[in-house]
């Protein structure tokens, strides 16, 4: 038995007295070689209740990775060992290599973004049938573009989905742009290697783009004609991103001031910062509402007060 006292020294837990010191024992031991020998006990069935224990240890996070990987090959049916044994900072590469092979979303994850994951470990789950292994490599933005390019021909939308966020090849980024699924198309225009003329290309294509892909075209756009066109989408988060792209005319600003039959107190200062006729700030001003949740949830529209 080994008897643990804890840092506030009011309780010592004996490890091997019964279930509950055991269980104690192994969670708030911080001595890695002790944490160790507990391993090593519970793998030669010399402590009952061997597989609570065996969590309660995956749970500590002094246990030295050497003892981990062996309670998690231990139990190889329990995938959240392999996900804790993975997510330790002191994992190995061939430890990580060889646990990625595992279909667990997390484990994958954890194994792909760990710093000590190899460059043929990254590979590998590209070449795994599991699109959301290959999603996690290219993820990284570790692999060779040669690679990361021949990845945006996957079938699977998600491993596009993974190149449109990563890959620096304009001829990749043009392709992946017109690509029918809404969020390849969505993870091109978040990439900042995407020229202007790509994001000029997709305003052009979508007119009334989707609500998260229409605030990033506008917000990104150079060319004003094209934010006069975006000016005119259904949502006034769109519409907004417009006003504030600095890029926008004036016109644009000026009929945005006399179409908004409601905007809101954001959109209404937002046109304001660039409206030159006072007039006509005046009279948005007095359009402008306040949206309130009302407690029985309904929704209630009130015009904003303005002195």
């Amino acid at each position: 038995m080994k008897t643990l006292t804890n840092e506030n020294q009011e309780q010592q837990w004996i490890w091997g007295l019964d279930k509950h010191h055991s269980s104690m024992a192994a969670y708030s031991t911080t001595n890695p070689v002790t944490l160790a020998s507990m391993v090593e006990d519970v793998l030669a069935g010399k402590i009952p209740n061997d597989y609570e224990l065996s969590w309660d240890l995956m749970f500590n996070k002094r246990l030295p990775f050497e003892a981990a990987e062996k309670l998690a090959k231990a139990w190889p049916t329990v995938v959240e060992f392999g996900f804790f044994l993975v997510a330790k900072p002191d994992a190995t590469p061939d430890a990580l290599d060889e646990w990625a092979d595992s279909e667990d979303l997390g484990t994958i994850t954890e194994i792909a973004s760990h710093p000590n994951t190899k460059l043929e470990t990254l590979l590998k789950l590209t070449r795994s049938p599991l699109p959301y292994a290959a999603f996690a490599a290219v993820s990284t933005g570790r692999l060779p573009p040669q690679v990361v390019d021949k990845l945006s021909a996957s079938e699977s939308g998600l491993v596009r989905q993974g190149v449109a966020r990563v890959s620096r090849e304009q001829s990749t980024l043009k392709r992946l742009a017109t690509d029918p699924e809404p969020a390849v198309r969505l993870a091109v225009a978040e990439n900042p290697s995407a020229s202007d003329t790509i994001i000029e290309e997709m305003a052009r294509a979508d007119a009334q783009p989707s609500l998260e892909l229409g605030k990033l075209l506008a917000k990104r756009l150079r060319d004003p004609a094209l934010l006069q066109q975006m000016s005119a989408h259904p949502e006034a988060q769109v519409r907004l991103a417009v006003v504030r792209n600095p890029h926008n005319a004036i016109a644009t600003v000026t009929e945005l001031a006399l179409n908004e039959q409601h905007p809101s107190p954001v959109l209404c200062k937002a046109i304001g910062t660039r409206l030159p006729d006072p007039a006509l700030l005046q009279s948005l001003q007095k359009r402008s509402v306040v949206v309130k949740v009302i407690p029985k949830g309904a929704t209630q529209v009130t015009t904003a007060k303005h002195n």
